[in-house]
């Protein structure tokens, strides 16, 4: 049986998803930018994992995504996209069969591919070039 990894082994990262992820992307990128948003009667800040910034256009804001812990937590990412109009939010899936917290059917992306997210299975991301920003 592999040893657990502990979340105080990822340094600065939440997650080994995070570290690992950031190896691709940079760790330069991660956690640069904050967002305000608005929950229903209620002011939030929300930091996405990685900002990717593009010359002359909005940056793209990258949210790696392992196991959800309730649905009111990816309800946040409805309520940023609706307080930031033209934001470009994309996700990176640990496993695209993981289900939705208290779901025995919906997986997390089939959630946000129907709540218009762009979505990407790990590891099988873009190669997010200086050049293609």
């Amino acid at each position: 049986m592999a040893k657990r990894k502990h979340k105080k082994d990822a340094g600065k990262f939440k997650s080994h998803f995070e570290l690992e992820v950031s190896e691709k992307l940079g760790d330069e990128n991660y956690e640069t930018t904050e967002i305000n948003y608005e929950k229903p009667a209620e002011e939030h800040k929300y930091i996405p994992d990685f900002t990717l910034e593009r010359n002359g256009v909005e940056p793209i804001y990258i949210e790696c995504k392992g196991r959800p812990r309730t649905t009111e937590e990816m309800k946040k990412y409805i309520w940023v996209r609706e307080c930031n109009k033209g934001i470009d939010l994309r996700f990176i899936i640990m496993d695209k069969k993981t289900l939705m917290p208290r779901s025995k059917k919906t997986t997390v992306y089939e959630w946000l591919v129907k709540h218009g997210f762009t979505v990407y299975v790990w590891p099988n991301i873009p190669k997010f070039e200086k050049s293609d920003l």
